[in-house]
């Protein structure tokens, strides 16, 4: 019996980590897809074997490494620069991102990212999970893209970045300590009533049965590939493996078919406010914003850790000209894509829609999950992206032939007055009187 590598005692785990990487080195190196994320200096943590290793891999990239942090007083480390412990580590360092080497468990790798955040705000990745990515992985996803040519229609991949809430600018209270805290609603739920109120204030009928409802899903396996089981409620409906979208035209010219995780499916909200329903409302009110009729096609799920799911998906749709595909996701491969000079595909990264001030309130439930409110915001700016890509001549833009990596923020380093009614200066407390306050927390409210 196979053991998945994430099942293996640390020791074992490093094995397939380092023949992954090889692969990885075949065709793409680290450096290349940490300038496609954005990121130029950064702090390696860990000074052993991992970390010397990808210190040598980044040598002559144009990735500057600012600082080792290895909590040993006389590290392995072999080259003639300065390591820290991470007690030391602070603002004064130029640093975009920080990437652990060792491989943690789940518990210790929260440990170490709640640390860094605390010390200086910039993103934390991991070399196995963010930095290698398996080449099965790209090389499926770019068979999935040729297979959209060749039916003669187009495919739109939009980036959502996994870190999405400290590249936010004027990020509200809450959104701070989500960046902060991390986990998921269903730890917090009761923890911030205040913030549930906001989510949900438009929503009069919002009760414990309803969000039982929205919030639950069940995946099953077909065809070597992975759906959602149909159901049929008053909110929630899912039927062929699909979520509901509503508002479909009776006739249409076109499909426009959505994929991705629980961003592209509904995460916590009913059918008629998933991202797949809002565009198909904005097309309904506008036809002429791209020429003919569309319906929109929901094909989400709800875990990011399928997303080679959905290549199988789009392999197995029989598109006709003029189709579009949309794919969601915060995957890295997307990074990696074949690009033509057809005009067929566009990569597009979205992370700046988040940006405060928006008219939406809070829209985030945890660190990784934006509602309804989220929805309409990704829907709106999904629909802008779409008349630009239909409507364009053959050939991609300029600024679309490369990827354009997206602007590195100062995030949770600076926090500027925010638009949220809690207010920059707010503390925990503002938001909810029941919740603690985490131990460094000041540092970023």
């Amino acid at each position: 019996m196979k053991i998945p590598a994430r099942d293996m005692p640390i020791n074992e785990r490093y094995i397939p980590l380092l023949l992954k990487w090889k692969r990885f080195n075949s065709r793409y190196k680290a450096g290349d897809l940490l300038l496609k994320m954005g990121y130029r200096d950064i702090a390696i943590y860990g000074g052993g074997t991992m970390g010397t290793l990808l210190y040598e891999e980044l040598l002559g990239s144009d990735i500057n490494v600012t600082v080792i942090i290895d909590r040993e007083a006389e590290p392995m480390f072999p080259y003639d620069l300065e390591v820290i412990p991470l007690e030391k580590l602070n603002a004064s360092y130029r640093i975009d991102a920080v990437v652990l080497t060792p491989l943690f468990t789940q518990a210790d790798s929260v440990n170490v990212e709640q640390r860094i955040k605390r010390r200086i705000g910039c993103d934390v990745l991991s070399l196995d999970n963010d930095l290698i990515i398996e080449i099965d992985l790209i090389d499926r996803m770019n068979e999935a893209i040729e297979h959209v040519r060749r039916c003669g229609a187009r495919i739109i991949l939009i980036d959502v970045p996994t870190k999405i809430l400290l590249r936010i600018k004027n990020p509200s209270a809450y959104e701070k300590l989500m960046a902060y805290c991390g986990g998921y609603f269903a730890n917090y739920r009761n923890k911030f009533p205040n913030v549930l109120d906001e989510l949900y204030d438009d929503i009069k009928y919002y009760s414990e049965e309803y969000y039982n409802e929205i919030a639950s899903s069940e995946l099953v396996e077909r065809d070597d590939a992975v759906y959602i089981r149909d159901t049929t409620g008053l909110y929630r409906n899912v039927a062929g493996g699909r979520r509901i979208t509503t508002d479909v035209p009776d006739k249409y010219d076109n499909t426009i078919y959505m994929y991705g995780p629980c961003w592209a499916q509904g995460y916590h909200v009913e059918d008629k406010y998933t991202t797949p329903s809002h565009l198909q409302r904005a097309l309904n009110d506008n036809t002429n914003h791209l020429g003919r009729v569309f319906r929109v096609v929901n094909c989400g799920l709800w875990e990011v850790t399928r997303q080679c799911y959905h290549f199988r998906r789009i392999m197995q749709e029989r598109f006709v000209g003029r189709d579009i595909v949309i794919l969601v996701s915060d995957i890295n491969s997307l990074k990696f894509f074949n690009s033509d000079d057809s005009g067929s595909v566009l990569f597009c990264d979205i992370s700046s829609a988040f940006d405060r001030p928006h008219e939406f309130g809070e829209i985030f439930f945890d660190h990784a999950h934006w509602g309804h409110k989220g929805n309409k915001l990704v829907s709106d700016t999904i629909y802008k992206v779409l008349g630009n890509f239909v409507n364009k001549p053959a050939g991609i833009a300029d600024d679309e032939k490369t990827h354009t990596p997206p602007v590195i923020r100062e995030s949770a380093r600076v926090m500027p007055e925010s638009q949220s009614k809690y207010g920059s200066d707010a503390t925990l407390s503002d938001i909810s009187s029941c919740a603690e306050k985490p131990t460094g927390l000041d540092d970023y409210l």
